[in-house]
């Protein structure tokens, strides 16, 4: 029995005695990134497509917050603009002349997916993959 009693007591003192193990802290995390990439609101002109002067009908694009719309050679087009990317672009479905069309298409294909960014000339450029591959000058209003 009395071996009993001294091991309830030393059992009882050596767990009173340890102490709550530390509660980890989780590491420091980074800044997180910006939400959104700004691209002022305005309207621009298509000056040059893959690198070279564009002379097809006059191309306007239009950003508007999270949002852009424009008009290409034969059709308005609009599409999203997330954290400065170009989402899918929907536009009317009107028929035009087919170097028009052609012009088009190519131009549908350059914006979707691109990513819009403001040069230090203030002129908008779609890239992708770094590749300026559309640049546009903004609308100077008279």
């Amino acid at each position: 029995m009395r071996l009993l009693i001294l091991t309830s007591i030393l059992l009882a003192t050596v767990s009173c005695s340890q102490e709550d193990p530390p509660i980890p802290t989780p590491p420091p995390q980074a800044a997180p990134a910006p939400s959104a990439v700004i691209i002022p609101d305005g309207s621009y002109t298509l000056k040059t497509m893959n690198s070279s002067p564009y002379q097809g009908p006059p191309v306007t694009i239009t950003v508007d917050g999270g949002k852009i719309s424009g008009k290409a050679p034969v059709n308005n087009f609009h599409a999203t603009l997330i954290k400065g990317t170009i989402g899918p672009v929907a536009s009317t479905m009107m028929a035009g002349e087919p170097e028009a069309m052609k012009l088009e298409s190519e131009l549908f294909q350059l914006l979707e997916g691109s990513e819009l960014n403001l040069t230090a000339d203030q002129r908008l450029a779609a890239r992708k993959k770094g590749i300026a591959l559309l640049m546009f000058s903004p609308v100077v209003i008279k």
